[in-house]
């Protein structure tokens, strides 16, 4: 009976290119904001830091709340967005170890579910 010989992937493979970028793209998704809306949030926390601002002010407005109350909100907003940024970074470094440890396609496939499959 032959032998079936299965190549071992180096780092450099185009197959462990594939599966890093995979897990920068999931990354990138289930942080759940765009540069765009980074850029805006980045503001908004600016603003309920220093307790209030443009921004805040007209969707305190809109919400017929007080700026104040929006400021907590946006505080709390970002506190709950980089904790969910930091388990999805450890996820990120822990997928792409496993991926540069992996002996075939199908354990950097693993790899990538794992961290980021449904």
């Amino acid at each position: 009976m032959a032998k079936i010989q299965v190549p071992h992937f180096t780092c450099g493979s185009p197959v462990t290119g594939y599966y890093l970028a995979a897990v920068d793209a999931n990354a990138e998704r289930a942080r759940r904001v765009s540069p765009a809306q980074e850029v805006v949030y980045q503001r908004k926390l600016a603003e309920a830091k220093a307790g209030g601002g443009e921004l805040l002010a007209a969707e305190a407005l809109a919400l017929g709340v007080a700026v104040s109350v929006v400021c907590e909100r946006v505080l709390q907003a970002r506190a709950d967005w980089e904790r969910n940024a930091h388990a999805v970074e450890v996820a990120r470094i822990k997928a792409k170890a496993a991926i540069r440890a992996a002996k075939t396609p199908a354990d950097m496939h693993a790899a990538v579910e794992a961290a980021f499959g449904d």
